[in-house]
């Protein structure tokens, strides 16, 4: 359909608008970018996840929609994209988009990448997520006080 171009120029400039207009993102903008996530990759994956993060509030069924891609990018070493989706990831729990049983979906794997990362930025969100959990997932707090507390 598109060369990487073509889809990295498509990117920038929804990026772009996503942060002044939110609004102008249309559904059908989404279908496309849902569709596009487990083939991008680096810097493309990036901006694809923060347009999914700008519009989470209006995207109908947006954990359905990513769902099948987070664990594959959280366990992956890329420190960009783990901290795209661990953005993305605030936003969602934020905003209560996810359910206990859906965060629980993400929630082990992430412990166990995140606990042995180095970078202070990944760590930083990640604590940051975990603190949005213990405040909007009551039941999941035990799980994870012990790494807010390490």
């Amino acid at each position: 359909l598109y060369s990487h171009d073509d889809y990295g120029r498509m990117l920038n400039c929804l990026e772009r608008i996503g942060k002044f207009y939110a609004a102008f993102l249309s559904r059908d903008l989404f279908v496309r970018i849902f569709n596009m996530l487990p083939m991008l990759v680096g810097d493309f994956k990036v901006i694809a996840l923060n347009l999914i993060r700008l519009c989470c509030t209006f995207i109908e069924d947006v954990w359905k929609q990513v769902q099948p891609s987070v664990l594959t990018d959280l366990l992956r070493r890329d420190e960009n994209t783990q901290e795209a989706w661990l953005s993305l990831l605030i936003a969602l729990v934020q905003n209560k988009l996810v359910s206990d049983a859906e965060v629980a979906v993400f929630l082990d794997p992430l412990l166990q990448v995140v606990d042995k990362h180095t970078k202070a930025g990944t760590r930083r969100l990640f604590y940051a997520l975990v603190q949005e959990i213990i405040e909007h997932h009551a039941s999941l707090r035990d799980r994870v006080r012990p790494k807010a507390l390490q």
